[in-house]
């Protein structure tokens, strides 16, 4: 394993450090991504992130990398889509969000393009049916009424909050009649 200031680099196995060839690594990762996505996808309203499926994989896989998530998981998700789209199932790599706000990732646009669908203009509302689809087809318990589609927690109150802000009216300049900036002063005139 190559070491750098910031710790190992490369992909390794975690009880001694050993390399581990990326594909072999690869081929594992994605076995226990789709085991984890199935076992969210049998708890109504569960997701994860990438970081949670992450580390899961490495936990179940014994096997870490020093590659960003953000390159990682497209190279995990992307297989797991195309398996799912080949057996019929709903997309589980919609129960798979971004860490910070919860929205689904690039690699979700594979599901668009496997279904042969247009792209929605809205990725997060067609991730929501597309998560509701799942609990359906992998057995979790519904709600009575039988479950509805749902935002992520995160991508729902930023939205929500989104709709609460009002417009500001724009605030002319008397004398040169540019908008005046949120100080209030003309940059213009100085008025």
């Amino acid at each position: 394993m190559a070491m750098t200031k910031d710790g190992p680099r490369g992909t390794w196995r975690r009880s001694d450090g050993e390399p581990v060839e990326f594909a072999d690594a690869e081929a594992a990762w994605i076995a226990a991504a789709r085991q984890e996505l199935l076992e969210t996808a049998g708890r109504y309203g569960a997701y994860v992130t990438y970081r949670q499926l992450a580390d899961r994989m490495f936990e179940v896989t014994g096997v870490e990398t020093s590659m960003l998530l953000s390159n990682l998981m497209p190279k995990i998700l992307g297989p797991v889509a195309q398996d799912g789209h080949q057996r019929g199932e709903p997309p589980l790599t919609a129960l798979c969000v971004r860490q910070t706000g919860e929205e689904i990732g690039p690699a979700y646009r594979l599901v668009i393009e496997l279904a042969d669908e247009q792209m929605p203009a809205d990725l997060d509302k067609h991730a929501a049916v597309s998560r509701l689809r799942c609990y359906e087809f992998f057995g979790a318990d519904l709600p009575p009424a039988g479950g509805r589609p749902a935002l992520t927690r995160k991508v729902a109150a930023a939205r929500e909050r989104a709709a609460k802000r009002e417009p500001r009216a724009a605030v002319i300049c008397t004398s040169c009649y540019l908008q005046l900036p949120p100080s209030g002063r003309c940059p213009n005139c100085a008025a």
